[in-house]
Formats: C-alpha cells, structure tokens, sequence
C-alpha cells in the first residue's frame, strides 16, 4: 500500500513538471521556434508601445503610426550611447538562401533622439511609412515574415548598423503579428523624440498622446554628419553589405525642402498616399 501510495505522489509529482515545462514552451520561446531563419548580426529585442505605455503585440497594416512608439533592450556601444544619439527603424524582406546583411528593405521613420542609452526608443509619427507601403514595396517571400531592425547613430559618427535590435512581424491579410521580440517596457524605456518636429510644422507631426519628450539638434547647427535624419548608411553606399534600403519619409523633408523650393510635406505625403512618390 505504501509503495502504491509512493508511487501515485510522484506521478503527480511528474505531471506537475511536465504542465511547468509545456506552459513555458508554449511562450515566447515557441513564438520565436515559428521563425526559420537567424540573423547573427541580431543583438537584443524590439518591442513595441502604444501611446498610453502599453506593449503591442499585432495591428492593422493601415494603422497611422504603425505604433506610437519602438523600443529596443540593446545597449549600443560608446560612442553610440551618449545623448544625442538618434534611433530609426527599417523594415527588411527576408528571403530564403541569401544572407540576412543581403536583404533588400526600406526605412519607416526619421529618427529620434532618446533619453535612456539601454533603451534606443523611436517615436513614430503618423506621416513615417505605414506597414502597409511596406508589404506592398517588399511583399513578404519567406512564411509572411518582415524583419525590423534598429539602428543608431552619434554625433559626428557614421551609423552604427554591425549589431542591432530586431523584431520579426508575420503578415496575414491586413493585419500583423509579432512571432519573435517585444518584452520591452513601454514606460522604464524614457522618452523620444523624432527629428521631423524639426522640420515640419508641429501639427503636421503631432502624434497620439504620447509618452514624448526630451530635445533634439537641429541639423543646422553643424553636430552631426549627413545622414542625422535617420537615413540608412546603404541607402547611400552599400560598403557592408548588399542591402538596398529606400527611404521616403519624414528623413527626406530637408531633400524635398531644397529641391522643390520649399514644397510643404503635407504636399509630399498626400502625393505619397495617392501613389504618384515612389523610391525604390
């Protein structure tokens, strides 16, 4: 009887476990197994908040902003974590059989000036390219899946793309999803700023109530080498990798400012939304 008695406890004791380890699998990390492919250059997550400070998991491809704010958990190192460091996101294609510093992708917004070194935080702002421009200009090749990647840049320093944060979003129909990231948090990340407030009137960039705040330098004053917008290094050069990376969004404002004389960008985002502005 005792033996039988014994015999009962452990396979309760069994069960238990075996329920604790299904119930940690069927988190995060089986999210992050539904994703085929590695990117060794991937250093660090990227979550995304809403503007009341809450983590988003999914969302519609027309939404604008895509989000209100992105966060990373990676530490970019000196002199990449100093203030004045600014912060973008670019969406990138995966595609079987070619490296990950190969694939084609397109950048999402200006970038942003953050307070807290730890945590590289983007605001984004209604005008930034909707994931929907995205899946339309680099349609999903690999499981419905987009890679977003951070990257940084000093004052005075190029950009800092060797390692980055990243997030990998899968589409289906109109909406997205998150399989691999996030576990950021929303409200110990700081603040950011975008540089496009810099270059466009304020009620053309105003986002959501927002969790936005701390400064930025105006290109104007000579701080920063070209590119302090945010525009991606291989969008000018591609020396590390074949990558291509268009940019058409608030980071080409003073471009289009100088070229057209003083065009408004309310004129280049409506022309954008009616589809005559492509950059490929």
């Amino acid at each position: 009887m005792r033996v039988a008695g014994s015999r009962r406890v452990l396979a309760a004791v069994l069960v238990a476990v075996l329920g604790s380890v299904a119930l940690a699998v069927s988190g995060s990390p089986a999210r992050a197994a539904d994703v085929p492919y590695t990117d060794p250059n991937a250093s660090g997550a990227i979550g995304f908040c809403d503007a009341q400070g809450h983590e988003v998991k999914g969302g519609k491809l027309d939404a604008t902003p895509f989000v209100a704010f992105t966060v990373g958990n990676f530490r970019p190192p000196a002199p990449y974590d100093t203030p004045g460091t600014g912060a973008w996101l670019i969406a990138y294609q995966p595609r079987k059989g070619v490296d990950p510093g190969n694939w084609s992708g397109e950048q999402l917004t200006a970038s942003s000036t953050y307070t807290k070194p730890d945590f590289p935080k983007i605001e984004m702002l209604a005008q930034d390219v909707t994931m929907r421009q995205i899946v339309e200009d680099y349609p999903p090749q690999w499981d419905g899946l987009l890679q977003l990647r951070m990257y940084v840049k000093a004052v005075n320093q190029p950009a800092y793309s060797a390692h980055y944060p990243a997030a990998d979003i899968r589409i289906s129909g109109d909406s997205w999803n998150l399989v691999r990231g996030g576990g950021v948090s929303c409200t110990a990340s700081g603040t950011a700023t975008s540089r496009a407030h810099l270059l466009i009137p304020n009620q053309l960039t105003s986002s959501p109530a927002s969790l936005s705040g701390g400064s930025a330098t105006p290109p104007a004053t000579g701080t920063e080498s070209s590119g302090d917008t945010g525009d991606h290094p291989q969008a000018r050069a591609s020396s590390r990798s074949g990558s291509s990376v268009s940019t058409r969004s608030a980071w080409l404002v003073p471009v289009a400012l100088i070229a057209l004389g003083g065009a408004s960008w309310a004129g280049v985002v409506a022309l954008r939304k009616q589809g005559r502005l492509r950059h490929r």
